[in-house]
């Protein structure tokens, strides 16, 4: 399985250094039961790994406060820390995706069977074992990182409905209710000498004039109208809310696409800037090595000729002697060999000449 590590960085959203897993506690079969105070320790650390973990799970998908993935992964990490079973889950996806931490699949892999070891049958055993063998996908571990809890399918489909019919009942009674109200307060003072027999024949026409009903009629048509109209802008808001989310979403992984993006380019630089180095490195000793034996050459070609120029001066050739060694200092002016050599031929060539002209 690979793995890739990155220098971890603290600043927000950026990368934490990969933690090495704690493996959790063992406890032997037939122990003796634990202390009360070490229950309310043990009950106390569970309720902190899961207020960990709850707070974690916010900063990392922006529910009830700003999104942050590094402080995300930092909170996820102390909840697996206190062996909270899903945050070790949460923990294998942040290595495998690289969300708020370095990349690293072997540390995912960790994190994954260590779920698996406290929870064999959990909601996420498949997905554990999946990142494990590193075929569950990064863009699979991404979604499920930061994508919302939805709500239920069947909740969801009924929501609209439901409300949709209550504003529909409502436009219903609503004319029903006026009417019988204005007829009741238009005719109480009758009504009020009237027996149960006499009320029980009151008919709508005998207690309200055409006009009457007419525009008792016309208002509930307008209020059912309204309500209609509420009940279609209620349906587009819910609508335009559902598209935010998306949006919001997409924008999401595009920010996580574009944050994975600039750090593979980061690493590709790195990379060139070594293989650059590593060019020019090798370029230098390359020339030093040619400049070493250049060097070593023309040393060798200088002894040759200064011992040609030292036996020409033995024999007397004092002209070629000084040939020579004008040309090794052409080449070297510094040679102190050659021009010591120099003034030894010169002071031959003054004994020879003294020696002439004695004879």
């Amino acid at each position: 399985m690979e793995s890739q590590n990155k220098t971890p960085s603290t600043g927000a959203g950026a990368p934490v250094a990969p933690v090495t897993p704690v493996a959790a506690p063992q406890v032997t079969a037939g122990a003796t039961p634990a202390a009360p105070e070490v229950q309310s320790a043990e009950k106390s650390t569970q309720a902190a790994a899961i207020g960990m973990f709850k707070e974690g799970m916010g900063l990392l998908r922006g529910i009830g406060t700003h999104q942050d993935f590094s402080m995300a992964a930092a909170r996820l990490l102390d909840s697996a820390d206190l062996n909270h079973p899903p945050a070790f889950f949460y923990c294998a996806l942040l290595y495998f995706a690289g969300v708020g931490v370095s990349r690293n699949t072997q540390t995912a892999s960790d994190y994954a069977g260590r779920y698996l070891e406290a929870s064999p049958d959990g909601q996420f055993a498949q997905a554990a074992k999946e990142v494990m063998d590193g075929t569950f996908g990064t863009e699979n571990a991404k979604k499920l990182l930061v994508e919302r809890p939805a709500a239920p399918k069947a909740a969801q489909a009924a929501g609209p409905k439901s409300k949709k019919k209550l504003y529909i009942a409502a436009a219903v009674m609503v004319p029903v209710l006026l009417v019988g109200g204005l007829a009741v307060f238009s005719k109480m003072h009758d009504v009020s000498s009237f027996g149960p027999s006499d009320i029980s024949g009151i008919k709508l026409e005998s207690l309200l004039s055409k006009d009457d009903i007419a525009h008792a009629k016309k208002e509930a048509l307008a209020t059912a109208a309204t309500l209609q109209s509420d009940a279609q802008s209620l349906m587009q808001k819910q609508d335009a809310d559902k598209a935010a989310q998306a949006k919001a979403l997409q924008e999401q992984k595009d920010a996580m696409d574009a944050q994975a993006k600039a750090n593979q380019e980061q690493k590709d630089a790195q990379a060139k800037a070594e293989q650059g180095a590593q060019a020019s490195q090798a370029k230098a000793d390359q020339d030093r090595a040619a400049t070493t034996q250049n060097t070593r050459q023309v040393n060798r070609q200088t002894a040759a000729m200064i011992a040609t120029a030292m036996q020409a001066g033995r024999a007397g050739e004092f002209d070629r002697a000084n040939g020579i060694l004008d040309g090794v200092l052409a080449g070297d002016s510094s040679n102190q060999e050659a021009l010591g050599l120099k003034d030894a031929i010169k002071r031959a060539r003054s004994r020879a000449v003294n020696n002439l002209q004695v004879k």
